[in-house]
């Protein structure tokens, strides 16, 4: 896997596997910072509006495994 982001075979040329992951935006990959913790889990807490993201949120107490795989299915067959 390192070997395609040496190749730049993903995001256009990305020399490492580190710049890659410095490219993506707070919130698509999962180093945050405190900082970066507390600035997108206070609208969270505050149960005010978030920002529209790929990633969904789910409460996985709520399911069974069996109901969490069709809801994935779902999701993605609708992609």
């Amino acid at each position: 896997m390192e070997e395609m982001y040496e190749e730049g075979g993903v995001n256009g040329g990305a020399s490492s596997i580190e710049d890659y992951m410095n490219s993506l935006p707070p919130g698509y990959r999962f180093q945050p910072t405190d900082e970066e913790l507390v600035y997108y889990l206070t609208d969270k807490v505050l149960g005010r509006p978030l920002p529209i993201v790929p990633i969904r949120d789910i409460n996985l107490y709520n399911y069974n495994p069996q109901q969490l795989s069709r809801i994935t299915l779902s999701l993605m067959s609708f992609s």
